[in-house]
């Protein structure tokens, strides 16, 4: 049993003496095991909190060296797999150059690339395989740069990410055989519409209120008339009595007769004339009352004589004109003293001037041939297409005309004459075949070229001559200019005679005779004899019963007044309002012609444009400045006021009366036949596509510039065989676009531009960077000229409009647009192109080796990818190393 001291004070005294001496020599033996003064902080807290400090850094460095040789044994694997890659770099390169020798046949150098493509897969496999502790060493896991290239397909695709916007209207899946969606810009047109500030809900309006005028009485004109008496004239005593009709006494307008029994066989004449030109009437057998009737007959419808009867021994005649003028017509008798006249009757001839003479020349008759043109083989005309950039209608033209290959121009005939030594007055007949007239010339003495009297050329020996014009003698015209068709050229006393025209011939005769002259001889005449004229001297009423027809009072002329009064107002939303309900639209009535309103608040906007194809433009932005100016006039009064400018036939309609006020627009034609007249409302439709940023922004959240980065959209031509334009956002600045090769290198029609939004901060610098860039390039894509195609923009609201500018439907076309799409022209999201940019990154292994106690202070190791792209610096995609061979 154990026995225990329960309270014994010198006992546990004792006990506590021996636990002291036992902790003691517990501490001190504790020092001597393991060799340290300080083995807790009994022995000094501050010398053991010291200790331990050195201890873990001192156990810190011991794992850093441990870190260091794991660190270093990496690296060992990796420049061991890397020495291999070069290694067998070295050997492709060897066998590179052998392959390049000469030496080597084809198979040769299908064995050697065997052994590079081995080589390749070697080194691709040493990359992908290389590890430590499962981590790859060789390829990279940071990016550290990039390289890039433009890629030049066979044939255009999209763009990656460039079609994400959903900005264009999907309305077509596929069209003209192209995948979509697509959008289209509708073909143009015209209708009719409403303005209701001018018709209401009217599209057309009649004007009216035209009547037709009245003549005061009489409201006809009458003729006059008169009457002639022959009275005691029969066929016994009115022989050669003569008369005329005129419109007046003084013999106006007159028209000559005579009665006669003998028409043929007598001649009467009025004046000095040698020919008869009176109208000559027959009365033989006649008595008054007979001589009245063929007298009637005669002048009715003559001269101012409209028609003409006869009663007994009276001619009544009526004018052919009315009006009180015809009460001046009358009939007054004329007479001509006998007389006689030479009449030619034929023969005669004119004077002939004859030809001087020549001696021979000794040179001998000569003649001399030029060389025929000819034809050669007939080719056909050749024909092209003519684009007319105005209206990109597309003609057949000729390109090559219709000729003749391997003939010849030929030559004209060419005759040399030495006649420096030709005697004095010996001369030569020169005849040209193509004319039958011959030239004569004789040789003088002296240095000049002359023509005698007879036509005879005279040549001086000593003459310096080039192609003169040799005419052919005429014995009645010595000084005739009909061409001989050949010309004389003389120097030295060398004579050359050449043909105008290749393939003649020319001959010549050494010396010619003379030909006599002859005076001229009289035509034969004949005495022509005429009779004595007597005036009539009858009784002849003065004209009367003529009338002029009454004053004319024109009616009143048909009009329309477009009630205005709702605007007569200087509110500046009323104004707007007006401008609103006009903008785009037109009038049209005749004479005033097309009025089209436009709007050039926005000199770039779609509203700035005129969409009719003919008549006037008037801006409505007009009425603003009007208002501005005066604060007094409201919008009626500024309408009102600028239309009245355009047109005669507008003019102010208001009533200060009524209190209304209007424009009025008058008819073109007068009276009751402008009631016909129409105004009418039209406007037209330009084949146009709007796209809204501001509201696609809006509903989109757009954060501009970023969310357009490389986005685009694109238009095709109406009328192209699969051409298009590119319009592509880009945020930041690429120095890369400067090496951009143009996009159709595949032979696909494409334009692209480059929009650079990186200082568009809102929709409106949106807008305005697109239609600056984009509108500029559309104005100038083809061959620095526009294509059909525009923008216009409104900033401000956030809208760019693509409009073709050709103002007709072109379906009604399409013989001259061979090319002529589906809808017409159409527009997508997206960037479809053959030239497209492809990236790769340049990357590296990025590895830790932890060498300090420091968590911030350590080693990084970067060790450089090496697959193959990054040693061969390709992109995948773009090549491959199985591209490089032999």
């Amino acid at each position: 049993m154990t026995m225990t001291v329960m309270n014994n004070p010198s006992a546990m005294l004792s006990l506590g003496e021996l636990n002291k001496n036992v902790s003691s020599l517990g501490k001190k033996l504790k020092k001597v095991a393991t060799g340290t003064k300080i083995t807790g902080a009994g022995d000094g807290a501050s010398e053991y909190s010291i200790s331990e400090r050195m201890r873990v850094r001192l156990r810190a460095l011991e794992q850093d060296a441990t870190n260091v040789q794991n660190g270093k044994t990496m690296l060992n694997v990796a420049a061991g797999a890397i020495q291999e890659q070069l290694e067998i770099m070295r050997t492709i390169k060897a066998k590179v150059l052998d392959a390049n020798n000469d030496t080597n046949t084809d198979l040769d150098r299908l064995t050697i690339q065997k052994e590079i493509s081995q080589g390749f897969d070697q080194v691709h496999d040493i990359a992908y395989e290389t590890n430590y502790n499962g981590k790859l060493l060789l390829v990279g896991d940071k990016k550290v740069d990039e390289i890039y290239t433009w890629r030049i397909l066979d044939k255009p695709e999209p763009v990656p990410e460039s079609g994400t916007l959903n900005l264009i209207a999907d309305q077509y899946d596929t069209l003209d055989g192209q995948t979509g969606p697509f959008a289209v810009l509708p073909f143009y047109s015209t209708t009719a519409v409403t303005i209701e500030p001018l018709l209401g809900n009217l599209t057309s309006k009649n004007l009216e209120g035209g009547a037709d005028g009245y003549y005061d009485p009489p409201t006809t004109a009458s003729p006059a008339s008169f009457t002639v008496d022959f009275s005691g004239y029969d066929s016994s005593n009115a022989e050669g009595v003569g008369f005329y009709t005129a419109s007046n006494s003084s013999g106006s307008s007159a028209t000559y007769y005579v009665l006669t029994n003998n028409p043929t066989g007598k001649n009467y004449r009025h004046g000095a004339g040698s020919s008869e030109n009176v109208v000559e009437i027959n009365i033989n057998g006649l008595d008054s009352a007979g001589i009245a009737s063929a007298v009637a007959s005669a002048i009715s419808g003559k001269g101012v004589v409209g028609s003409a009867t006869s009663s007994g021994n009276v001619v009544s005649v009526t004018t052919a004109y009315s009006g009180s003028a015809a009460n001046n017509a009358t009939v007054k008798g004329w007479s001509q003293s006998a007389g006689s006249a030479e009449k030619t009757i034929g023969g005669g001839e004119s004077k002939k001037y004859g030809r001087s003479s020549a001696t021979s020349t000794g040179l001998g008759n000569k003649s001399a041939k030029g060389v025929p043109a000819s034809a050669g083989t007939y080719v056909p005309a050749t024909y092209k297409e003519y684009h007319d950039p105005a209206t990109d209608i597309t003609t057949q033209v000729v390109d090559v005309p219709a000729h003749y290959v391997g003939g010849s121009g030929g030559s004209p005939a060419s005759l040399a004459l030495n006649v420096g030594g030709a005697p004095t007055g010996s001369g030569i007949a020169i005849n040209c075949s193509g004319t039958s007239g011959t030239a004569y010339v004789r040789i003088v003495d002296g240095g000049s070229i002359t023509r005698d009297s007879t036509g005879v050329y005279e040549v001086g020996r000593d003459a310096n001559l080039s192609d003169y014009k040799l005419c052919t003698w005429d014995t009645y015209k010595p000084n005739n200019a009909v061409d001989s068709y050949v010309r004389l050229s003389m120097a030295n006393g060398q004579m050359t005679l050449t043909s105008v025209y290749s393939g003649a011939t020319i001959t010549t005769t050494d010396g010619f005779s003379s030909v006599a002259g002859a005076d001229a001889i009289a035509p034969t005449t004949t005495t022509v004899n005429f009779e004595t004229v007597t005036a009539y001297n009858g009784n002849v009423t003065v004209a009367n019963g003529g009338v002029d027809r009454g004053a004319y009072h024109e009616g009143p002329r048909a009009s329309y007044t477009m009630d205005l009064t709702a605007y007569d107002t200087t509110d500046s939303d009323k104004l707007e309002a007006f401008i609103e309900a006009l903008q785009g639209k037109a009038l049209s009535t005749s004479g005033v012609g097309t009025i089209e309103f436009i709007d050039s608040k926005v000199p770039t906007s779609f509203e700035a444009l005129k969409h009719l194809p003919s008549g006037i433009t008037f801006d409505l932005n007009s009425l603003r400045s009007y208002m501005a100016n005066d604060n007094t006039k409201t919008v009626a009064d500024a309408f009102i006021s600028l239309m009245s400018a355009q047109s005669a036939y507008l003019s102010d309609g208001s009533d200060a009366v009524a209190g209304t006020k209007g424009l009025k627009v008058t008819a073109y034609a007068r009276e009751s036949a402008g009631n016909s007249q129409v105004i009418s409302l039209s406007q037209g439709n330009m084949s146009a596509y709007t796209i809204d940023f501001k509201a696609y922004a809006s509903s989109n959240s757009l954060s501009l510039p970023d969310d357009l980065d490389g986005k685009g959209f694109r238009v095709y031509c109406a009328t192209c065989a699969d051409q298009w334009f590119n319009f592509q956002f880009k945020s930041k600045d690429d120095p890369s676009d400067a090496d951009r090769p143009a996009s159709g290198q595949s032979g696909a029609d494409i334009k692209t531009t480059i929009i650079d939004i990186s200082g568009v901060t809102d929709v409106k610098s949106l807008v305005q960077a697109l239609y600056d860039q984009g509108g500029n390039a559309m104005e100038h894509i083809m061959n620095g000229r526009s294509h059909m195609l525009h923008f216009a923009a409104d900033p401000e609201a956030g809208t760019l409009t693509v409009y073709d500018d050709r103002k007709f439907d072109l379906r009604n076309y399409s013989s001259q647009y061979p090319y002529l799409q589906e809808k017409g022209a159409k527009l997508a999201d997206g960037v479809l192109d053959d030239v497209q940019k492809a990236t790769r990154g340049i990357y590296v292994r990025d590895l830790v080796i932890h060498h300090t106690d420091k968590a911030s202070m350590n080693i990084h190791v970067q060790i450089p990818q090496t697959s193959m792209d990054h040693l061969f610096n390709y992109i995948p995609g773009v090549a491959s190393y199985k591209d490089y061979n032999v």
